[in-house]
């Protein structure tokens, strides 16, 4: 079984985090009767307090720039143009986008993210309207965006295919007329880098990662979080695609022209791709 430390990018080997054992649940309970700890993590404030600065660490915001430049190079877009930016987290994206000239909106379930968000917009004197809510239900004006970005590994993440597919209807409905979506995926080769088990070492945070067995076309991964004395588990079951299925999807869905990437750079898509990064045009006149 494959142990790995990793720490500001770099590997090496190492064993498992001890004094905080993981509670009696199955992996089989968690990954078919679906426990709500599997489903409700993104909902919970208190894990985006643990890992939240983990997740958006500095060279995740310094890859913004280049990414904004791939997608707005890809699909030619210039201000004004109006970009809803869906899962913004604390707005890497949509900062970016705003500096640029482009009318943004961001939405995201975390106040925590959005306050922090508007305070940084707020003292470059940039103008993005933040709103908090459930991708199911996007509560916004429909069919006004330009452009629509929701990538970040954001989609799903929900119980099953019928509430991811929801969400995505509830994105696609925010496309105005010829409009642009920016989505991206895990594929099944997601897993296959780090391992059974692994620890993630990050200036504010210490975890110990489970691989549990879930069911295909699934990851299930158990995070066991220690702050100090305190210790918690967090489980996540993201679904995995691949091209063909993503692509029918996005198609079902009302979208045309897809093209399909191996990230948000615009890279040409691989076998081994351990992600794909999908754009696709609404219906409409232009």
């Amino acid at each position: 079984m494959e142990r790995r430390v990793f720490l500001e990018g770099e590997a090496c080997m190492s064993g498992p985090i001890t004094g905080c054992e993981p509670d009696a649940l199955s992996a089989r309970t968690v990954a078919s009767d679906m426990d709500p700890r599997v489903v409700q993590w993104f909902d919970n404030n208190e894990f985006w307090r643990s890992f939240g600065e983990a997740a958006f660490a500095p060279e995740r915001w310094d890859q913004a720039t280049a990414e904004v430049d791939a997608i707005l190079r890809c699909l030619k877009l210039r201000p004004p143009v109006r970009v809803l930016d869906v899962g913004s987290g604390p707005g890497r994206h949509s900062l970016e986008l705003a500096r640029r000239g482009y009318t943004v909106t961001a939405f995201d379930r975390t106040p925590g993210f959005l306050e922090r968000l508007a305070r940084d917009a707020q003292q470059e004197q940039l103008r993005i309207t933040c709103v908090e809510g459930d991708m199911r239900d996007i509560d916004v004006p429909r069919q006004e965006f330009d452009l629509v970005l929701c990538i970040g590994l954001t989609f799903g993440y929900l119980a099953c295919d019928n509430e991811n597919i929801e969400a995505l209807r509830s994105i696609v409905d925010c496309l105005g007329p010829q409009g642009s979506l920016v989505l991206d995926v895990p594929t099944q080769r997601w897993p296959d880098r780090n391992g059974d088990w692994y620890l993630v070492k990050r200036e504010g945070l210490n975890a110990f990662v489970e691989r549990l067995p879930a069911d295909s076309g699934y990851v299930l991964e158990r995070w066991t979080i220690r702050e100090g004395t305190r210790c918690e588990e967090f489980y996540f079951r993201q679904r995995l695609y691949e091209a063909d299925e993503l692509e029918e999807l996005l198609s079902k869905s009302g979208l045309t022209d897809v093209r399909l990437y191996g990230d948000e750079l615009m890279t040409p898509l691989s076998p081994a791709a351990r992600k794909i990064v999908a754009v696709a045009k609404s219906h409409g006149e232009t």
